[in-house]
């Protein structure tokens, strides 16, 4: 059974089924930690730190945890989700490279550009059969 249905939530809905509901739990709730352990890092100046939180992120995609989410997730979804894996992967790569601070903010505008994006266009709730 669904869980209901807030009618007035115009984002496009996935079902899905236990698997594919905690995958996608897990894979957002890491995203959100890396994000917060890059800050954090930032903030003490800590690159090595930096660089593994970023690297944390581009290994962490649902449908490779997950194949039959291949099957639920929109492409424009999948496309989105890329971004925030990709950029944070050459995030990674440039802070290795010796990235100024200053350029550091445009990457986190992108991935979190992409994660609202995505929470404003979709919404997925568990189904139990």
């Amino acid at each position: 059974e669904a869980a209901p249905v807030d009618e007035g939530d115009t984002r496009v809905l996935l079902d899905l089924d236990p698997e594919q509901h905690a995958t996608m739990q897990r894979t957002m709730r890491h995203n959100v930690e890396a994000l917060d352990a890059l800050l954090r890092a930032w903030s003490e100046g800590d690159r090595p730190a930096m660089i593994a939180a970023a690297r944390s992120v581009p290994d962490n995609r649902p449908s490779q945890a997950t194949p039959s989410l291949r099957q639920v997730l929109p492409a424009e979804w999948t496309a989105l989700g890329n971004v925030v894996h990709i950029e944070l992967g050459d995030l990674a790569d440039d802070l290795a490279a010796g990235l100024p601070d200053g350029e550091i903010p445009g990457h986190l505008a992108r991935v979190t550009a992409a994660c609202v994006a995505c929470h404003q266009a979709y919404r997925y709730r568990l189904v139990v059969d």
